[in-house]
């Protein structure tokens, strides 16, 4: 089944975009084709990384996040029986990542001070906004250079949106690239660069987005399609 036709989409240095759709239109199969869980059919998709520029087509999902990309899934996908601190550690397997254990855990328990409070707690056992924030923390311990974030408010209070998107916000101004993919429009466009659509199995970018060959980080997606299987 075809899923995505003709893609075109770039994520500039320090910019942040968000994928704008209802549910089943492609945001979350887009994602898992930058991070090589879904491969494409056609088309090219490249990362920057410090300069240089990487073909992230036919790469493994480990070799994708081990140049510094990193994907927070819809669902969490926790270790429940593990401990919050435990499940941190887990992030922090990435080559790079490891000499910064010590740094990177400091700054999320700086960031979410919940997680400090509860580090020798079973993640199973906490709320589903305590759960979001560990989620996100342990992207974080991988020491990314663009972050990935799909569904953040899937399953949440109302009130843990806000309090979800403005960690997201905050995180974006102290560290790093985010591309938040959500159908919570209203109160993501109000402090989000800029917005893609993703509509039906035919889904484009929002406008001829171009890649700043100087950027440090980036991605670009030029007409890429996604097929799938489909069971009946």
């Amino acid at each position: 089944m075809q899923v995505l036709e003709r893609i075109s989409l770039a994520v500039n240095d320090g910019e942040t975009v968000t994928l704008l759709g209802t549910n089943g239109n492609g945001k979350s199969t887009l994602m898992k084709c930058i991070m090589g869980i879904v491969p494409p059919s056609a088309g090219r998709i490249a990362a920057t990384i410090d300069g240089v520029e990487h073909d992230l087509v036919g790469k493994a999902p480990e070799q994708i996040v081990d140049l510094g990309i990193s994907l927070v899934p819809e669902g969490r996908r926790l270790f429940p029986r593990l401990s919050v601190e435990e499940n941190l550690l887990l992030g922090a397997y990435r080559r790079s990542a490891r000499a910064l254990i010590a740094k990177n855990l400091e700054f999320c328990f700086e960031t979410f001070p919940v997680l400090a409070e509860r580090r020798a707690q079973l993640a199973g056992s906490m709320s589903g906004g305590e759960q979001q924030m560990l989620t996100l923390a342990r992207a974080l311990m991988t020491a990314p250079k663009i972050l990935l974030i799909d569904e953040p408010s899937v399953g949440l209070a109302p009130i843990l949106v806000i309090h979800t998107i403005d960690k997201i916000r905050e995180l974006k101004e102290s560290y790093t690239e985010l591309q938040p993919g959500d159908p919570h429009r209203r109160s993501r466009l109000r402090h989000r660069a800029r917005p893609d659509r993703v509509r039906g199995a035919l889904a484009r970018g929002a406008g001829p987005q171009r890649a700043d060959p100087q950027a440090l980080h980036g991605i670009v997606m030029e007409r890429t399609t996604v097929w799938t299987a489909c069971l009946i």
